[in-house]
């Protein structure tokens, strides 16, 4: 079922939609649809890594019910300089979760401009709100204050009030410029209502590895439990894997059920995924290797792995729990231990054909003891 806000606009109580990732929402004083004549700085992140600025085409421009919606050919990436500059026509602007980057004087001299929703922000540019002196509301889901510049609010009202993520408000408040205003979590209930994010759209950042080319990747999750979708960023012939970005970090994996075209998921450094959900990987017939040194990983849930073809894993040393039939259908003979998690006894199959490795001297006797581990074979790597 779609989730639904309601959104308030001249009094009168509006249905607001799930945008989708090649749709841009505003609200203006006049209810008609609206043009904006830059439309070609609404680009794609991925033309512009390529060196080649091709912008989308808008297709569709709609005003109904009270807001008006701007649809593209593609997922829109990235926003350049002065795509809304001196748009006076403006009283709103909601971006797609997908977009990240934008360039100086963004919304410059939208003096008419109310409340602006940006989910997150891999990179602002200069004079960004300059001159919209009429600003109520900013609303952003971006947990690490963006570097700000003292033109980025030039001229913005002192009560207008900046909203952020629950566990951000902190880091806003004591942020260089975002601070000088106030700050308050988008939990409140006086937060203006915002769209829930769609399941779909390229988006732009850092992300993982694979060995084949993937299509349609589903099931990357951020904090809140948004769905963060990859594409292939750059595709390596020579090493045979592919780059898959993300705009934000991901927390949770999950979505590959089934796909057979994947052979090997790596991520190494990485400090934000943690969680590998339930029956994410499951029935990934030919993957053989999932490789994740040096992350934060703490949980491998329910039949995260099972029917897959690994046969060698290593369980990092912050990994906590291992879920029941996580590794079920595998043809495991190795288990790499730098910590002793909890694991549920029928993880595996045929534990008593599984070494399972040792190599922090510190939980040995855990390892011997575990209730699970104990049934297989102990060998201390020295």
């Amino acid at each position: 079922m779609n989730y639904i806000r309601l959104i308030i606009n001249k009094g009168k109580k509006l249905h607001f939609p799930i945008i989708m990732s090649n749709e841009i929402f505003y609200t203006r004083e006049i209810e008609a649809i609206f043009s904006p004549s830059n439309e070609s700085k609404i680009e794609r992140a991925e033309d512009y890594n390529n060196g080649v600025f091709t912008p989308d085409k808008k297709i569709q421009n709609t005003y109904e019910n009270g807001y008006g919606v701007w649809t593209f050919q593609r997922a829109i990436d990235r926003i350049s300089g002065s795509a809304f500059y001196g748009m006076q026509q403006l009283t709103g602007c909601y971006l797609p979760y997908n977009c990240t980057l934008f360039g100086n004087s963004t919304f410059e001299g939208c003096v008419k401009m109310e409340t602006v929703f940006i989910p997150y922000i891999h990179q602002l540019g200069y004079s960004f709100f300059k001159g919209c002196t009429a600003l109520k509301n900013i609303i952003t889901l971006t947990l690490t204050p963006p570097k700000a510049y003292e033109s980025v609010f030039k001229n913005v009202p002192e009560d207008c009030i900046i909203w952020v993520a629950d566990e951000a408000v902190e880091a806003y408040k004591n942020a260089t410029y975002w601070g000088n205003f106030t700050i308050k979590p988008v939990s409140d209930p006086d937060c203006p209502p915002y769209p829930k994010r769609a399941e779909g759209g390229g988006v732009y950042g850092v992300g993982f590895y694979a060995t084949e080319k993937l299509n349609n990747i589903r099931g990357l999750y951020d904090v809140h439990g948004y769905e963060v979708e990859g594409y292939t960023g750059t595709y390596y012939l020579t090493s045979l894997y592919g780059i898959y970005n993300t705009s934000v970090p991901v927390y949770k994996l999950g979505g590959f059920k089934g796909n057979l075209t994947l052979k090997q998921f790596l991520f190494q450094n990485d400090k934000s995924i943690e969680i590998v959900g339930e029956q994410a990987f499951m029935g990934c017939e030919n993957l053989t290797k999932f490789e994740y040194n040096n992350s934060r990983l703490r949980r491998i849930e329910a039949e995260a792995f099972k029917g897959c073809n690994i046969k060698t894993i290593r369980f990092n040393n912050v990994l906590e729990y291992v879920g029941t039939e996580a590794f079920k259908g595998n043809p495991i003979t190795v288990v790499m231990l730098e910590a002793c998690p909890d694991v549920e006894e029928n993880a595996f199959d045929n534990i008593q054909d599984i070494q399972f490795r040792v190599v922090n001297a510190e939980i040995v006797e855990n390892v011997k003891n575990h209730p699970v581990f104990s049934q297989g074979q102990i060998q201390v790597i020295n």
